[in-house]
């Protein structure tokens, strides 16, 4: 009985360090702590008008404008990020999309909970907890017609994964003259023949 109460308490406080260790936030080979980002300069407190994950209602964050953590990595023009949250959901987002920050466009910020100022439960996951504690929202949307699933929401790391190129290459031609375009009437004859 003295052996289970001693590995009830090792597990107990295994639980709790695990529990008080600190939100880090990946970004290509980078990594941010949470108190780290809520001490930067860049950091700014931004209104999200109508926020997907709260079911459509406004809020408002700290946040990071993701241009500027973005341009402190080495990633090319031409590399493929993809982001990865707690939940296990992973998808690709445009690098340009989320470098964007001239007037005219979508821009995109990376908001971070404090743990001072928890963010409410999710609406529609409320078991789940808050967003945080990183989640990546845009300011005027509809500029750059971000769609919901670009609002990714407890985030832990942008990850690089390389080329597009690379990565499919099946997508692009093998030879230079493969890319020529045929005239229209060309293509739809060869379709329809």
């Amino acid at each position: 009985m003295r052996a289970v109460y001693v590995v009830s308490i090792c597990l107990l406080h295994f639980c709790v360090a695990a529990a008080e260790k600190e939100a880090t936030l990946k970004i290509g080979a980078k990594r941010y702590a949470l108190s780290e980002l809520l001490k930067r300069p860049e950091i700014e407190t931004i209104t999200v008008k109508h926020d997907p994950a709260y079911g459509g209602r406004e809020m408002h964050y700290e946040a990071i404008g993701a241009a500027a953590l973005f341009a402190e990595t080495n990633l090319r023009d031409d590399e493929v990020v993809q982001f990865r949250c707690l939940d296990g959901f992973v998808a690709t987002i445009s690098k340009e999309r989320i470098m964007h920050h001239g007037p005219g466009q979508s821009v995109a910020y990376i908001a971070i909970e404090n743990p001072k100022l928890k963010w409410p439960d999710l609406p529609l996951k409320p078991s789940s907890g808050s967003a945080g504690p990183f989640y990546l929202v845009w300011l005027k949307p509809e500029l750059s017609g971000i769609l919901q699933e670009e609002w990714p929401y407890r985030i832990v790391a942008f990850e690089v994964k390389g080329r597009l190129k690379d990565l499919y290459p099946r997508l692009f031609p093998r030879h230079q003259k493969d890319c020529k375009r045929r005239p229209r009437s060309e293509t739809v004859s060869a379709d329809l023949f």
